[in-house]
């Protein structure tokens, strides 16, 4: 069960999408920004806290 008191943030939905960098020639290191995609473009930290287009990624706590 998930504890009410959880925040919910951007990396916890399934509009954020992670930006990556690229080391060398097939790593990628995630980074602690992404943009969301509800409704339109928007940069984000992954710690932001939901707004109210929350939805969970698919496969957080189903």
């Amino acid at each position: 069960m998930s504890d009410p008191q959880e925040k919910k943030t951007c990396a916890q939905c399934r509009h954020f999408r992670r930006h990556y960098v690229c080391q060398g020639a097939r790593r990628f290191i995630p980074l602690e920004r992404g943009h969301c995609g509800c409704p339109r473009l928007r940069d984000k930290a992954a710690d932001t806290p939901a707004c109210a287009r929350f939805s969970p990624a698919a496969g957080e706590g189903v």
